[in-house]
């Protein structure tokens, strides 16, 4: 049984809170927001799987396609997540399945960076397809397309491997309480290091898929309205024209994207930040509970960004709404042969 001197994950917010939050509006805070976050991404979980539905059935040959079929896919798993991070809402029992809430913690990670980076790949790819159509569209293939995906999932997925292995599991007596809890405990200096590495590679990878992600939007909205008064003079057949309003609305729904993406991310990158700059704001150190509460805002702004999608792409895309439509209308015809 390992002593309290080993400095356990969450050890010191067994008895003590930092001197900025209030215990008892910490505790009453983390209960109402665990249940709005629940209610939140138990939205996001069957909103992310209708879209995966429906960009399956809309095929994989568009580039466009390709890429948010990949963020329907992270957005789902970020919701599930959530929905488990939830269940843990009273501080009480966190603390009780301490093991259980640092890996879940470390999948939400995941799935936000995953998302973060499918973000920034489809509105970089949608700002220089307006900057250089000619140039992307030959470069940006769907084969091309879904190896960057791949890239994505796998960069990010290796690592988490580091911080699940830079702990191990032991039975710790806590004096004050007169009981055992179950902690993480780092096996030596060594695997501290590493877990914070990748903690620190972590937030990185969020500022600069953040950063990509603004500066492409406004590239993207300053270009577009240079080249507008263009297209219109240069299109002249109908083809064209059909072929402009497409390209038109597909750019305003990633726009969209993105601008929601911003919104709800940045106090994500302000958090991220602080934990770069600021000593004592991490999930060990002097301001534990005010990390910990700040946190808990961010993942519910990050499952209301999972869950807005859904609104974006019956809004934008007539194709999208098309093949829902005609998918609702097959389910309900079926439904009722069989009640006949």
């Amino acid at each position: 049984m390992a002593n309290l001197t080993e400095r356990p994950l969450f050890t010191d917010q067994v008895n003590t809170f930092d001197p900025l939050i209030d215990a008892d509006v910490y505790f009453w805070f983390t209960l109402v927001h665990g249940i709005i976050q629940g209610l939140v991404s138990l939205l996001g979980i069957i909103f992310n799987s209708v879209n995966i539905i429906v960009y399956s059935k809309m095929g994989q040959g568009d580039s466009v396609n390709i890429a948010l079929l990949a963020l329907s896919l992270a957005e789902l798993g970020g919701s599930v997540v959530l929905l488990l991070i939830s269940c843990f809402s009273v501080p009480e029992l966190a603390l009780t399945y301490l093991p259980v809430v640092y890996i879940i913690s470390w999948l939400h990670i995941l799935f936000s960076r995953i998302s973060s980076c499918l973000t920034a790949f489809v509105t970089l790819e949608r700002y220089l397809c307006v900057a250089m159509p000619l140039k992307v569209k030959a470069f940006i293939t769907p084969g091309r397309s879904r190896a960057i995906v791949t890239v994505i999932f796998a960069g990010v997925i290796s690592t988490i491997f580091p911080p699940c292995f830079a702990r191990k599991i032991e039975s710790i007596m806590i004096p004050e309480t007169n009981r055992t809890m179950l902690m993480f405990i780092s096996k030596d200096q060594n695997s501290k290091s590493m877990e914070n590495i990748a903690v620190s590679v972590n937030n990185l990878a969020l500022l600069l898929a953040f950063a990509v992600v603004l500066f492409s939007t406004m590239l993207l909205v300053i270009t577009l309205r240079k080249k507008s008064k263009w297209r219109s003079e240069v299109t002249s057949s109908s083809r064209g024209d059909l072929s402009s309003t497409r390209d038109q609305k597909i750019i305003k729904m990633i726009t969209l994207i993105a601008g929601i993406f911003i919104v709800s991310y940045l106090p994500v990158v302000a958090a991220a930040a602080a934990m770069l700059s600021v000593p004592g704001y991490s999930v060990e150190g002097d301001y534990s509970t005010l990390f910990s509460l700040t946190w808990e805002i961010t993942f519910l702004l990050e499952g209301v960004n999972a869950t807005a999608s859904i609104f974006v792409y019956l809004k934008m895309s007539s194709r999208y709404k098309s093949v829902l439509v005609k998918m609702l209308k097959q389910n309900s015809d079926v439904s009722l042969a069989r009640l006949h």
